[in-house]
């Protein structure tokens, strides 16, 4: 029995390194070809002119202009100096205080402690060791003859310096006709002594500005007399007129039946005594009747 004739073996069409390079070629392909699908994905995905506004971030609305000065970008800002400025304390009012300058520089100055205070214009002082007289350059109170206002003055200036250091400062004058050292006097106020006595006395009312030949503080102590007066201060103050039911007819001496009429303004030459004038003056409640012209509630002293 005859056998089939046998089918040749195809052989291969590619040798062994012919293959290797095929491999090799086709790797290459297909690593430009994912390069060049890379780019083209790209710029089809490029950013746009006007990137989209995402929600968490507010849009701008126009770009800043060359040249032009763009804002912070932080917020932290200094405060303003007007809304955090600190108040100022109102003062409490006081007298106005002259010029330092009013007072002579080149002059006599001694310290001295105030003793006493014997009236309103007059001081007595010790002065190393020494009891002095001093009265106040410039100025006068009413003395203690006047009744009322010679009172007043002196209490206010006992009030303003009594024990108090003192520093004299010498004008023109050096004694008057009472043999008082005639100086402008200031003392402490705080830490200095920039508070000047015959100022302040007039100031308040309980003095008058004088001309004499003391002229250095003469223009200050006017001024202050004038803003006294002006403002009614002190002893410039009204008087004040008492209110009451006047009787027509008072009976002061029910013996001889003298009568004191109130709506007669008695002078003094109409009593023989003092408790007759002092009677009429206590029935009338009349305080600025010609009985009392010092204002110091006694009818007639000078009568027996």
């Amino acid at each position: 029995m005859s056998q089939p004739p046998r089918r040749p073996t195809p052989r291969s069409t590619f040798t062994p390194a012919q293959a290797i390079i095929l491999l090799v070629i086709a790797v290459l392909s297909l690593s430009a070809l994912a390069v060049v699908v890379y780019g083209v994905l790209g710029w089809l995905n490029r950013p746009s002119a006007s990137p989209p506004v995402s929600e968490a971030q507010p849009a701008v609305l126009a770009a800043p202009t060359k040249g032009r000065p763009t804002a912070p970008t932080t917020t932290s800002l200094p405060p303003s100096p007007t809304l955090h400025r600190t108040p100022v304390p109102t003062p409490t009012p006081q007298p106005p205080q002259p010029p330092a300058s009013c007072a002579p520089q080149n002059t006599e100055i001694r310290l001295g402690t105030v003793s006493e205070v014997i009236n309103g214009d007059t001081l007595l002082v010790n002065l190393e060791g020494v009891e002095v007289q001093v009265g106040y350059a410039g100025i006068a109170a009413p003395s203690l003859d006047s009744g009322l206002p010679g009172t007043l003055a002196l209490q206010k200036n006992r009030d303003l310096i009594a024990g108090q250091a003192v520093v004299l400062v010498k004008d023109a004058s050096e004694t008057d006709l009472a043999g008082r050292l005639l100086r402008y006097v200031f003392f402490t106020s705080g830490a200095t002594a920039d508070r000047f006595a015959n100022y302040e006395l007039v100031r308040l009312g309980y003095a008058t500005a004088l001309d004499s030949p003391d002229r250095a503080c003469a223009e200050v102590l006017r001024a202050a007399e004038s803003d006294a007066r002006a403002e009614r201060l002190g002893l410039w103050a009204p008087t004040p007129v008492p209110t009451a039911t006047f009787l027509s007819t008072v009976v002061i001496d029910p013996g001889h039946q003298a009568p004191c009429n109130c709506s007669i303004r008695y002078e003094c030459s109409n009593f023989s005594s003092h408790s007759a004038a002092q009677a009429c003056f206590n029935a009338c409640n009349d305080y600025n009747s010609r009985l009392d012209e010092d204002h110091d509630g006694l009818a007639c002293e000078q009568l027996p």
